[in-house]
């Protein structure tokens, strides 16, 4: 079973019941929202689970130690989440060894774009930080930004800068660097920051 959630302007808590899907639920994507407490430790009994997104939300606690022995998990995303902290460094021990499942991505506020916060201890995580919208390798060098450039149906800005938990920081960044958005088609998905921004 694949779940798919992502982006509604989600809010309130993970539901602990998702557990009840252990023998069916392989993939689950509620990234984007503004979603908050923890990460239900009886998530780790998802023994089915390939892929994990729960990013840019408002989550809060320690990650389940057991998300990083779940035997089929190939994907898992928690950056921007400031206030979760934790280690997902169980992924990273062995990973080219797990079931014979290789890891293919791990995203995570750990620390390695310059300036950025470590909440989670993670050795072979995509780092991104929260306050720049970057994503780093592990030099220190920007990959790419993780901006969801869809508008918001309420006022049309980016629905990364909609989150009711954006940093400080992060609501600066947006409005110094990214006060307005052009979009390079018709349906709106990919966009791109600018500060020439028009009237009409």
């Amino acid at each position: 079973m694949f779940a798919y959630i992502g982006w509604n302007n989600l809010s309130g808590q993970l539901p602990h019941e998702l557990s009840y899907l252990s023998e069916s639920l392989v993939d689950l994507n509620v990234g984007g929202g503004s979603i908050s407490g923890p990460i239900p430790d009886s998530y780790g009994n998802l023994t089915k689970l390939g892929g994990l997104s729960l990013f840019e939300h408002c989550l809060t606690g320690t990650v389940p130690e057991s998300l990083s022995q779940l035997p089929e998990m190939m994907f898992l995303s928690l950056h921007g989440n400031i206030e979760l902290g934790g280690s997902l460094n169980g992924l990273c021990d062995g990973d080219q060894f797990r079931s014979g499942t290789p890891l293919s991505y791990v995203s995570a506020d750990c620390g390695d774009c310059p300036g950025s916060e470590t909440s989670i201890k993670c050795e072979c995580c995509t780092c991104c930080d929260s306050n720049t919208f970057d994503c780093c390798g592990k030099d220190g060098d920007a990959l790419y930004k993780y901006i969801n450039y869809s508008p918001s149906p309420s006022n049309g800005r980016p629905l990364s800068f909609e989150r009711d938990c954006l940093t400080e920081e992060g609501a600066l960044w947006a409005q110094e660097e990214c006060p307005c958005v052009i979009y390079e088609t018709e349906d709106q998905l990919y966009g791109k920051c600018t500060k020439e921004c028009s009237d009409g």
